[in-house]
């Protein structure tokens, strides 16, 4: 009887392993059938290494090239920095100052050591260098540093009256010119030139805009351009020719304006200026343009208004390009890249 029960016990242990065994085979080959071959992986996607590529690390805004010393300054609105990137070597930030953070505008000096930030509370005018700030009149409107000086041109307005002038004064506002009447407080200021400021008023009736441009010593004032919409420009370093983008029945498209003869040119670009940037010769132009929701590159030489595709939109990257600055040091494009906020390069030199 033992012997019996000892041989259904031994019966039943083989039995076991076997179906164990069977299990374990078959697991195995159910693996090797769904396995993936070791040539054809799955793709692994990377940030493009030939287009365009980051050179900070947080939020950049309201970037400005100071070329004398090859180096772009930015503003963090977050944490109020201002930093400094080496064009030549991008690799690291250096911080140059902080001030209050969530500017919504921020303008420098040509040497880049002054700021005017403006906030919804007011404006601050700050010398990085010294570390001294004050705080600006709320009668004073769109402050802009020269490009070649430390003279500011603004908007002083009166609420109370319904008057102001468009005037020039130094960084300090101690001492100030009043060039032009006005009644109109939201003017768009640029300078084009030593003497000369470009002018954008929006009409508060119809909303339409007109391009002027003022000298700052004669006082004179001249029409461009009238009642446009979405109108964005851009001069050229010289001071002799426009960029300008305004609404079109085809979208809004990009334009060269002669300032002397107010010939306009259609570049056959659909684009906004605010996305184009001018080399240092002023013959050619940069341009970023939107396709399927990113943006390609092309070059346009102003002679003979010959667009020559750089960068595809699949080439530069997942970039929506604006703020676009021109480095000849580098032969490159910077931007801040509005899918993720922070600055980025792109080489000229494919």
């Amino acid at each position: 009887m033992k012997s019996t029960l000892k041989f259904l016990a031994l019966l039943i242990v083989v039995a076991l392993i076997s179906f164990g065994i069977s299990i374990w085979i078959s697991k195995k080959k159910n693996s090797a059938d769904v396995a993936v071959p070791r040539f054809n992986e799955p793709t692994e996607y990377r940030a493009n290494t030939k287009g365009s590529q980051k050179i900070s690390t947080q939020e950049a805004s309201f970037p400005f090239l100071v070329a004398a010393k090859n180096e772009v300054r930015y503003y963090s609105p977050r944490s109020g920095e201002i930093k400094a990137i080496n064009v030549l070597k991008p690799t690291s930030a250096t911080l140059v100052a902080t001030i209050k953070p969530s500017a919504t505008a921020v303008t420098w000096s040509p040497d880049g050591n002054e700021v005017i930030a403006t906030y919804s509370t007011g404006k601050i005018s700050t010398n990085l260098t010294g570390g001294t700030s004050t705080t600006l009149a709320k009668t004073i409107h769109n402050p802009q540093f020269s490009k070649i000086s430390g003279d500011v041109a603004y908007v002083y307005f009166n609420d109370t009256s319904g008057e102001g002038n468009i005037s020039v004064a130094d960084s300090k506002f101690k001492a100030f010119k009043n060039i032009l009447k006005t009644r109109l407080k939201n003017w768009e200021i640029q300078w084009n030139s030593e003497r000369r400021l470009s002018l954008i008023a929006t009409s508060p009736i119809t909303s339409l805009q007109t391009l002027f441009t003022l000298d700052t010593k004669d006082q004179s004032l001249k029409n461009l351009i009238e009642n446009q919409r979405d109108l964005k420009v851009l001069w050229s370093p010289d001071g002799t020719k426009v960029l300008l983008s305004r609404w079109t029945r085809q979208g809004t498209k990009l334009f060269l304006l002669d300032p002397k003869s107010n010939a306009q040119q259609d570049l056959k670009l659909t684009g906004r200026a605010d996305k184009c940037a001018w080399a240092s010769d002023s013959a050619k132009l940069y341009c970023a343009i939107a396709e399927k929701g990113d943006d390609s590159f092309v070059k346009i030489n102003t002679s003979d208004l010959e667009t020559e595709k750089i960068y595809d939109a699949v080439e530069s990257g997942f970039v929506d390009a604006r703020n676009m600055i021109y480095s000849a040091a580098t032969q490159s494009l910077i931007f801040k890249n509005f899918k993720d906020g922070r600055l980025y390069t792109i080489s000229l030199q494919k």
